[in-house]
């Protein structure tokens, strides 16, 4: 059921301080909120239009951050990601190497699918990934595996990620990695690192 006229707004939040570079906003504004999405921003809106009213003054609200390298599989010490994104204003995050083309599906399934953080993966050559630290093993690793892999999972998987050892096998996961929707890819490792996805 969609809200009445008279109460245009879930909720506003009001009087915060709102940095936003890409809309080019900076400064004390209000945010009106209807269905989940931002239906509004402006100097003063009309608090008689929403059923909930946050004051939020002396807050900073930004955009959902982006963490550009986290662990939340197969390392050690890995995190989950909602406690660990969603308390510092963080909504979406990739997942540096901890999984590789023969453990992609279970991080999927164990992790990513079940957190309210939006995952990307770094995908690791290391066939395992992180898991049991096979990292400087050449064993299982296979630039091949790695890119089919990525293909696959263009929606979730946004580029490569080597240990220091295996830098060299970036350049050829990059060159199999062309993408008939025109995806780009960040491939993390070596002093070559490039990082041109864009993330929408």
């Amino acid at each position: 059921m969609g809200l009445s006229e008279k109460k245009q707004f879930d909720l506003i939040l009001k009087g915060g301080n709102i940095i936003d570079p890409a809309n080019n906003i900076n400064g004390k504004m209000d945010i009106a909120i209807a269905d989940k999405f931002i239906a509004k921003i402006d100097k003063e809106i009309d608090i008689e239009k929403a059923r909930n009213v946050v004051d939020v003054s002396g807050m900073v609200i930004v955009p959902g951050l982006i963490d550009l390298h986290a662990h939340f599989f197969g390392y050690f010490a890995s995190v989950q990601p909602d406690p660990h994104c969603i308390p510092n204003g963080t909504t979406t995050a990739v997942d540096a190497g901890g999984s590789g083309y023969k453990t992609f599906d279970e991080f999927n399934s164990r992790v990513i699918t079940k957190s309210i953080t939006r995952v990307f993966a770094l995908l690791n050559i290391a066939g395992e990934g992180m898991v049991g630290e096979p990292e400087q093993d050449l064993e299982g690793m296979s630039t091949e595996f790695t890119a089919k892999k990525i293909r696959q999972r263009e929606d979730l998987i946004v580029g490569g990620q080597s240990s220091p050892l295996c830098w060299t096998g970036m350049g050829t996961i990059r060159s199999r990695c062309g993408s008939s929707k025109g995806n780009r890819h960040i491939f993390n490792g070596g002093p070559n690192t490039t990082i041109i996805k864009a993330y929408g």
